[in-house]
């Protein structure tokens, strides 16, 4: 699927909830399995506090927000930024909390939020969507900018690939020839709807794996230390990293 003349070619996801929504499905994010597996590993990571708003976090990318409340109930102050303005409308019915906050907005650049805002910055798939090096480099640079120093940033579930295109990508149709993406078919998934699942077509959009090497190299360039892989297979990659540069030793 591809974007709207004159927007960010990652807008294309706006268009890709609007599809999945037309086919009766309330929300898109609703995959048991997956679910399970982010709790579990944020439930390791992020700390059980009993003072409310000490910690903040903001996950951007957010969509329709199914793992705020999971978040929140930790005591943790939570955000969500998408720029899905009908995934972000989705996210808002969901909850009626004042830890929970919803924005639409462009995770590139996050012009809604201040320097040093977040404890975490809560990642899942979408690195990977990005797939201008440019656009990579906006979007790391910006989560350095709003994690307070010593924050940590939490990505996970991102495209991996041992073998993976290693050539600097200037633009979107540059990588769509060069990778060979098909953005203009769709493909049968399974999607939830009244805990029951269905089957429905999504359209495909682009998305950039790389390998453990490419993603610690992009992560520590951009402001960031004890890169560490939490898990990875055949096709996905998990990993954190601490706001602050390591220090260079004599």
């Amino acid at each position: 699927m591809r974007p709207d003349k004159g927007k960010p070619y990652y807008s294309a996801y706006d268009k890709r909830y609007k599809s999945v929504y037309s086919q009766g499905v309330d929300y898109w994010s609703s995959f048991p399995e997956v679910i399970e597996g982010v709790i579990t590993v944020l439930t390791s990571l992020l700390p059980v506090i009993s003072t409310a708003d000490n910690m903040k976090l903001i996950e951007l990318g957010c969509g329709e927000g199914c793992y705020a409340g999971h978040i929140s109930k930790m005591g943790i102050k939570y955000t969500g930024l998408d720029i899905s303005e009908t995934a972000v409308s989705k996210a808002k019915k969901r909850f009626d909390d004042r830890k929970i906050k919803f924005i639409s907005g462009d995770m590139t650049v996050c012009r809604e939020i201040k320097e040093n805002a977040f404890d975490f910055a809560l990642d899942i798939s979408s690195l990977h969507m990005l797939v201008v090096d440019q656009d990579r480099n906006k979007y790391l640079s910006t989560v350095e900018r709003i994690l307070k120093p010593g924050g940590r940033a939490i990505f996970l579930n991102e495209s991996y690939r041992e073998n993976s295109i290693k050539c600097r990508i200037e633009t979107y149709e540059q990588w769509l020839s060069i990778s060979g993406t098909d953005v203009d078919s769709s493909e049968t998934r399974k999607a939830f709807q009244n805990g029951l699942p269905i089957n429905i077509d999504i359209p495909r959009i682009a998305c950039r794996p790389k390998s453990k090497d490419q993603y610690r190299d992009e992560i520590l360039s951009h402001g960031f230390k004890n890169f560490t892989v939490l898990s990875h297979t055949e096709s996905s990659i998990s990993f954190t990293a601490i706001k602050g540069k390591n220090q260079v030793q004599s």
